[in-house]
């Protein structure tokens, strides 16, 4: 594992770089950047795309951090659906219907989500429970899994590393990574999803990554198997409203 990353040396010290934290801002420009590409391409004028792009790469960071904090076992879900919501409000009043806007932000945001994912997975936090017979990762004394484990009272200090967990992490960064490819194919059919489907789509495969993902949290990291189902239910209901009354895309 990697907690830092980009060692630098300045005035003779050594500096790093939290993974964690270079992963999320690393996620933020790629949602403001993925936004950027397909509002142009979809025709939305330059000064409107650019303000909400900006915009969008803000409250991701912002809302994915703060989620991390609050629920971290549901960040990657509830900053998606955080920052969905402020586009999707903020759209309309530069002359974006909401629900196209938000179509044209779920590709961005599932691709944060991922990133943020394997920050996760680099810094060790967010960690599964004992693998048993299934492939497992040792994260180091460094980490924040084996920091955590110890401060338990289940891991004595003298282990060189934890024992095998699930690296649940990399199964949420793929799923996550498996959303941003049904978004992008979902933007290919416009007609038969209508206005606010490839968000719908997004909002309803975050709520099952959460519920999927879940249970093979450590419960040191995972608090309760009810932040997955309130989280679920959430995303659900945004994504009907998000579908609610949608009008057919005209083929932008």
């Amino acid at each position: 594992m990697h907690p830092t990353l980009l060692p630098v040396s300045v005035l003779g010290r050594e500096l790093a770089f939290d993974a964690r934290g270079l992963l999320a801002v690393a996620g933020a420009i790629a949602a403001l950047a993925l936004f950027l590409r397909r509002a142009r391409a979809a025709g939305v004028a330059a000064d409107v795309a650019g303000g909400l792009a900006f915009e969008l790469g803000l409250v991701a960071l912002a809302a994915g951090r703060l989620a991390h904090l609050a629920l971290p076992a549901a960040a990657g879900a509830i900053g998606c659906a955080a920052a969905l919501a402020w586009i999707a409000a903020r759209a309309p009043r530069r002359g974006l219907p909401a629900r196209r806007a938000a179509d044209l932000a779920a590709p961005g945001l599932a691709l944060a989500a991922a990133l943020g994912a394997v920050g996760c997975f680099l810094a060790g936090c967010c960690f599964g429970g004992a693998a048993g017979t299934a492939p497992g990762v040792h994260f180091p004394p460094e980490s924040a899994a084996y920091q955590a484990l110890f401060d338990a009272g289940r891991l004595a200090r003298d282990r060189a590393a934890t024992g095998a967990l699930h690296p649940v992490q990399l199964y949420e960064a793929a799923g996550h990574a498996a959303l941003l490819l049904a978004v992008l194919a979902a933007g290919a059919w416009p007609r038969a999803l209508g206005d606010g489907g490839a968000a719908a789509l997004l909002l309803g495969g975050e709520a099952l990554v959460a519920l999927l993902v879940q249970p093979l949290r450590d419960q040191a990291s995972r608090g309760s198997l009810a932040v997955a189902v309130a989280t679920a239910a959430l995303l659900a209901c945004a994504a009907v409203v998000v579908t609610r009354r949608r009008t057919r895309a005209p083929g932008w």
